[in-house]
């Protein structure tokens, strides 16, 4: 159970004005909760005394801190899905271009041919963009120097001549 859920000993009315306490958010007060109802100022005393006896701002406070951990979990839900989403990208991008460094006599290809490589390799350096990952200079890419990135640093060159 919640702390901000309705106590046994609760009335159905001082749970109704904890509520309505409860909805105004952070800059809630007796005095706005009275207003809502168009209570006189005098009622504050009353709202008052169920907040004593029902830790109205004890439970207000358990509810924004549940409200804050939800708010925190969707967001870092979402930037998960982004990142799934991008990697997604990424992988069918560097798969382009493999193909693309891979095609045996790109000088032959007819400017057609060529110049859907070159959308391709356009959008593909979208992509790369927006990952962050077309920073590096030409030096960087060959910086560690192993099979690898010289295998990248020649797929890299190739395209380049495209």
């Amino acid at each position: 159970m919640n702390s901000w859920n309705k106590y046994p000993s609760e009335s159905s009315l001082a749970y109704k004005f904890f509520v309505t306490y409860l909805e105004l958010g952070p800059s809630r007060s007796m005095l706005k909760v009275c207003q809502m109802y168009t209570k006189p100022e005098s009622y504050v005393s009353q709202l008052k005394r169920w907040s004593s006896k029902y830790n109205w701002i004890t439970r207000a406070s358990d509810y924004d801190e549940s409200i804050g951990v939800r708010i925190l979990e969707n967001r870092r839900e979402r930037i998960e899905l982004a990142q799934a989403k991008l990697l997604r990208h990424l992988d069918s991008a560097v798969e382009e271009l493999l193909e693309i460094a891979l095609m045996p006599n790109v000088t032959s290809l007819d400017n057609g041919e060529k110049s859907l490589i070159s959308e391709k390799i356009k959008a593909i350096k979208i992509i790369l963009d927006k990952a962050g990952l077309t920073d590096l200079k030409h030096e960087e890419v060959q910086k560690p120097s192993m099979h690898t990135n010289n295998y990248i640093k020649s797929i890299y060159d190739h395209i380049k001549s495209v």
